[in-house]
């Protein structure tokens, strides 16, 4: 016997790409679906925005949660990120982490860069350098 416990929605633009989906969860004594959170995802040339929301159910309303930036290069390598988290009192985006990716010749990530928006400036918090061995 089947049970619901969730279910995913998605929302395509004109061009058949998906700019929403929304999760619900299964509530068994409402015996209804109830919205639970929402992404918004859009892209403007190598720009990937997905923007993530929750379900207040005492607004009956999505409330902005997280955004993400993510730029591609020509080969459609992510090698930048930029995650934000949504300030509810001063209605704006605050920056939180960024993460830069070098490729090698390969196609490898060689190196990662890895920051956290600390007092107005990006401070460096992680470094990951990967070396790969040539196939012989």
């Amino acid at each position: 016997m089947w049970l619901k416990t969730s279910k995913e929605e998605h929302r395509y633009n004109n061009n058949g790409e998906i700019d929403s989906y929304i999760f619900y969860d299964w509530k068994q004594d409402l015996n209804e679906w109830n919205e639970s959170s929402k992404n918004d995802v859009s892209k403007y040339r190598e720009i990937d925005f997905k923007e993530s929301h929750h379900w207040n159910s005492n607004l009956k309303d999505w409330v902005k949660n997280v955004k993400t930036e993510s730029q591609y290069d020509s080969l459609g390598r992510e090698i930048l990120s930029i995650s934000y988290k949504w300030n509810i009192i001063k209605n704006i985006w605050n920056q939180v982490s960024k993460k830069e990716t070098v490729y090698d010749e390969n196609n490898n990530p060689r190196s990662t860069r890895s920051y956290a928006w600390k007092q107005e400036k990006w401070v460096l918090s992680d470094v990951e350098e990967n070396i790969y061995k040539k196939k012989e």
